[in-house]
């Protein structure tokens, strides 16, 4: 089975770097047919993204001194540092992939509202010197069209995510570590069922947080200066953001189904901060809904993490069955930055003071026609040191 290999002539300029990876980032100019077993086997060699244009799988080859584990996002760490594009087709990859065992490494999936802590609980589990964390491999993120579509899409949805699972297992592990935790993009929680399908044995951490502060930081996160905040409520931003939920909806449906449920006026009224409370309250609709299928999973508070980091850590990693002994130095990494180096680090958002207060009323008229989750500090179900209150 053949792979084509492409040279890359230009990295093209990522203007939100944060989006999804895509082949797309790159100006490619087709060098050579090579054996897929190899791009499998070598550890320089990871996944991507997906092209489904041609229903290809994407890998990024990067230098031997370059540890992907160690950059605060996976995708990020491989487009900067790629030096070559392989694609192989789905159905090959499969193929290729079928030859290898069953996963052999215990998996922890961790799950997140987004602006929570997830990087720094990365680098918490990387402290366990048997764990290695791998934060945000955009490659999960495009099997959701697959488990979101016709019935007839699903097992092969199973068979790509079996096989990527595979691959992380055979070549993103280093030899002898017995754990490999993978924070997905926060969205990916809309197919967890069928991840735990798969992998039943995984154990599920959602990393959550009250949903005022998880937009403050958002909007302060992804500011491009004082006019976009200026900007950020009026009416013709509000129009625009109407119309392009109009356009996308059932796309974002995919990826958030709480969009669902909320009509465009409600959109128009609201604005940003209407909208990314809808997305924040769909991950926790859905983590609650996963909860109550009997799916492993524990729950924690970020406000909790941060004052009661000891105790926190303590219990979560009995729940993975990762050694107290880990603990010490899983706790310096709550002295540094999980995100330094890129635009999203503290020393970088923080510095937008001009960001001007979010608007509660419009958070009520999101969450009021909710049953359940209808205040912004809602405690879900499974809570680490909130589990004697819950029952």
């Amino acid at each position: 089975m053949a792979a084509q290999s492409y040279r890359i002539v230009r990295k093209k300029r990522r203007w939100f770097p944060e989006m999804l990876a895509s082949v797309g980032d790159f100006t490619l100019q087709k060098d050579s047919v090579v054996d897929a077993g190899q791009v499998v086997a070598n550890p320089q060699i990871s996944m991507y993204a997906a092209d489904s244009k041609n229903n290809t799988i994407v890998f990024v080859e990067t230098p031997p001194a370059v540890d992907l584990t160690s950059f605060p996002f996976l995708y990020l760490a491989q487009y900067e540092h790629a030096t070559r594009v392989i694609t192989l087709p789905c159905d090959e990859f499969i193929s290729v992939m079928e030859a290898l065992p069953y996963p052999d490494k215990k998996y922890i999936f961790l799950y997140t509202v987004g602006r929570a802590g997830s990087t720094l609980m990365t680098n918490i589990f990387a402290g366990d010197h048997n764990t290695v964390s791998l934060s945000e491999p955009d490659i999960l993120a495009y099997l959701i069209p697959l488990f979101k579509g016709k019935p007839s899409q699903h097992a092969e949805g199973k068979k790509l995510l079996l096989s990527c699972l595979k691959l992380f297992s055979a070549n993103s592990a280093v030899p002898g570590k017995q754990r490999i935790l993978i924070k997905p993009r926060g969205f990916c929680i809309e197919f967890a069922d069928m991840i735990h399908t798969v992998l039943p044995d995984a154990r599920g951490v959602f990393l959550y947080r009250d949903a005022k502060p998880v937009i403050e930081s958002f909007l302060r996160a992804f500011s491009f200066g004082a006019i976009t905040n200026l900007l950020r409520d009026t009416a013709a931003m509000r129009f625009l953001l109407t119309i392009f939920i109009r356009a996308y909806r059932k796309k974002l449906t995919n990826y958030f189904p709480c969009f669902n449920e909320y009509a465009d006026g409600t959109i128009y009224r609201t604005g940003w901060t209407g909208l990314l409370c809808i997305a924040w309250l769909s991950i926790m609709k859905s983590y609650c809904a996963l909860y109550r299928q009997g799916i492993p999973f524990q729950a924690v508070l970020y406000e909790d993490l941060i004052k009661h980091p000891q105790e926190i850590i303590s219990q979560l990693f009995e729940y993975c069955s990762i050694p107290a002994a880990s603990i010490p130095t899983a706790l310096t990494a709550l002295d540094r930055d999980s995100q330094e180096g890129t635009r999203l680090a503290r020393s970088v958002a923080y510095k937008k003071k001009y960001l001007k207060n979010i608007n509660s009323d419009h958070l009520a008229l999101i969450l009021k026609s909710q049953a359940e989750i209808n205040t912004t500090d809602y405690i879900v179900p499974g809570t680490i040191s909130r589990t004697v209150a819950q029952k």
